[in-house]
C-alpha cells in the first residue's frame, strides 16, 4: 500500500513540475512574440485613430484653397497637449495630424501610418515599446526617435527629415535580430535626412547625386524636361517651403526628381515659380501643415 502510495506521489510531483515547465515556456514563448507583426498584419485587438485624440487637438481651419472653381475650406487637427498612446496609433491614407512645437505625441502601443505627421521645430514624435508601420509620410522638422521595436518604412513611403530635424534610435546599427528601437526599410521606400541622426548607414543619411526638371502644367502635361547640372542648389535647406496655402495664378509646377545616394528619389514642386519654395514632397502638400500651424500660433496669440 505505501508502494503504491509513493508511486502516486512520485507522479504526481512529476505531473506538477512539467506543467510548470510548461507554463513557464508558453510564458516566455508569449514574451517573444515579434511586435512588429501585430503591427503589420493589423492584428492589434485596440486601436486608436484621430477622432479619438480630441480633447488634445485643435483644429486649424484653413481656407483660400481655390482650384478649378471649388473654393474648400480644410479642418487640420494640431496636437494641442502633449499625449500618450497606448493603443495602436491608426492613421488612414488622407489623414494629417500636426506636431507643433512644444507638444509631444508618444507612441507606446505601435503604430500603422498611412497619412502624414509634419513636426514643427521643437515639437516630438516618440516611438517606444512596439513597431510603427509608415506607409504615408512623417515630414520632421523636430525630433523623431525609435526607442523600441522597429520603424518600417514600407514601399513608397516617406520619412523626411528635414536641416533643423533630428532623428535618432536606440539601435544604431539596425541589429536585426533585436527589436530594441531600430529603423528598416523596403524596397522603394524613402528615407531622406538633412538633420541629424546617429544612424551611421549611409542609405539613411544620403546625399542628393543627380537631378532632373520637369515643368508640368496643372492639365498634367509635360512643357520641358532637362537634367540639373548643379544639385546643390536645390537642396531644401537652401530653398526653403511655401506657406502660402493659395493656388498661384501661374497655370504650371516646376518639379525637380532628385536622386540620392542611398537609392530614395524624391520629387520637390514648386507651384508657378521656385523662388517661394517647395510646395510639396513626393506629392505631400506642405503648405497645409504650415498653413495650419499659422492658425494655431495666431490663436495662442489671443487671450483666452
Amino acid at each position: 500500500m505505501k508502494s503504491k502510495l509513493i508511486v502516486i506521489i512520485t507522479l504526481l510531483m512529476f505531473f506538477m513540475i512539467g506543467s510548470n515547465e510548461f507554463l513557464i515556456n508558453t510564458r516566455v514563448a508569449a514574451l517573444e512574440i515579434d511586435p512588429i507583426e501585430v503591427v503589420m498584419f493589423g492584428k492589434a485587438d485596440k486601436k486608436s485613430y484621430i477622432s479619438s485624440m480630441k480633447s488634445s487637438l485643435y483644429y486649424a481651419e484653413i481656407g483660400g484653397l481655390n482650384y478649378a472653381d471649388i473654393e474648400e475650406t480644410l479642418s487640420i487637427p494640431v496636437l494641442d497637449k502633449s499625449r500618450t498612446l497606448k493603443k495602436c496609433f491608426t492613421m488612414k491614407r488622407g489623414d494629417v495630424l500636426v506636431i507643433p512645437a512644444g507638444k509631444t505625441l508618444t507612441l507606446t502601443g505601435g503604430a500603422d501610418i498611412a497619412g502624414t505627421i509634419y513636426i514643427e521645430e521643437g515639437g516630438k514624435l516618440l516611438l517606444e515599446r512596439f513597431s510603427v508601420t509608415l506607409t504615408g509620410s512623417i515630414l520632421c522638422d523636430g525630433e523623431l526617435s525609435v526607442t523600441g521595436g522597429t520603424l518600417l518604412c514600407g514601399s513608397y513611403s516617406l520619412l523626411y527629415i528635414g536641416e533643423n530635424g533630428s532623428f535618432t534610435a536606440t539601435d544604431r546599427g539596425g541589429d536585426e535580430d533585436e527589436l530594441n528601437g531600430r529603423i528598416d526599410s523596403l524596397v522603394g521606400a524613402n528615407v531622406i535626412c538633412f538633420g541629424e541622426t546617429n544612424i551611421p548607414d549611409p542609405t539613411f543619411a544620403a546625399q542628393p547625386i543627380a537631378a532632373v526638371y520637369q515643368r508640368i502644367d496643372f492639365a498634367g502635361a509635360k512643357k520641358k524636361t532637362e537634367i540639373v547640372a548643379d544639385v546643390e542648389c536645390l537642396l531644401p535647406s537652401a530653398v526653403g517651403f511655401n506657406s502660402n496655402f493659395e493656388y498661384s495664378e501661374g497655370a504650371f509646377y516646376d518639379n525637380y526628381t532628385i536622386l540620392f545616394s542611398g537609392g530614395s528619389s524624391v520629387i520637390f514642386s514648386a507651384e508657378g515659380t521656385i523662388d517661394k519654395g517647395w510646395s510639396s514632397i513626393n506629392g505631400t502638400d506642405i503648405r497645409i501643415p504650415l498653413a495650419a500651424l499659422k492658425v494655431y500660433a495666431e490663436r495662442k496669440k489671443k487671450p483666452d
